[in-house]
């Protein structure tokens, strides 16, 4: 170290600041290069994460006031029931259709969210009960179900259909149906 400086002393002033010049330009371009360029990335990642956040924020709260709607939707309707847990449920009838909707639903590629039944009204021989299904599903397989469903040994009225595009689901669609089925009570002919 004694003789590096010996050697320095000894040169020209000129050519002193010249090296004390070159010194602290490598020394900042070693610095830029692997202190503050590494710093200099993670700051953009973090920007860009940020960002990111704030998108999925934005697309959440526009959400809110569809599932506040939906949570209205599914409150419990009180209409003219017959005590759906006391005869619905066991009914093999029923269970069966269950079951029938089910398989036309596997068979289709179709998720069956929810099914609610709304109302039980006694029409005499049969019950009509009305039931709220929630699907998700492609377009196509939803329309392929719904043909099935048609096709049911049993009458099934389908009311109404509404069918939402949510982009966190594509190219899957969610579909609410309301259908009437009929159901023979037990012991009549």
């Amino acid at each position: 170290m004694k003789r590096l400086l010996n050697i320095f002393e000894r040169l020209p002033v000129k050519v002193r600041i010249l090296l004390l010049v070159a010194f602290f330009a490598g020394v900042s371009l070693l610095f830029y290069q692997f202190i503050y360029l590494r710093f200099d990335k993670e700051e953009t990642r973090l920007r860009a994460d940020i960002k990111k956040t704030k998108t999925e924020i934005e697309t959440l709260n526009s959400q809110i006031p569809l599932l506040k709607k939906r949570i209205e939707e599914m409150k419990p309707i009180e209409i003219d029931r017959i005590g759906l847990d006391a005869v619905l449920f066991r009914w093999n009838r029923y269970t069966q259709f269950l079951e029938e909707v089910t398989k036309e639903a596997d068979e289709s590629k179709i998720s069956i969210i929810n099914i609610i039944p709304v109302t039980a009204l006694d029409k005499g021989d049969y019950i009509e009960v009305l039931l709220n299904v929630e699907l998700r599903g492609k377009y196509r397989d939803l329309g392929g179900y719904l043909k099935r469903v048609e096709l049911l040994p049993r009458l099934v009225k389908v009311k109404n259909i509404k069918i939402e595009y949510l982009p966190d689901m594509y190219p899957e669609l969610n579909a609410r149906i309301e259908t009437i089925t009929y159901i023979k009570k037990p012991g009549s002919s």
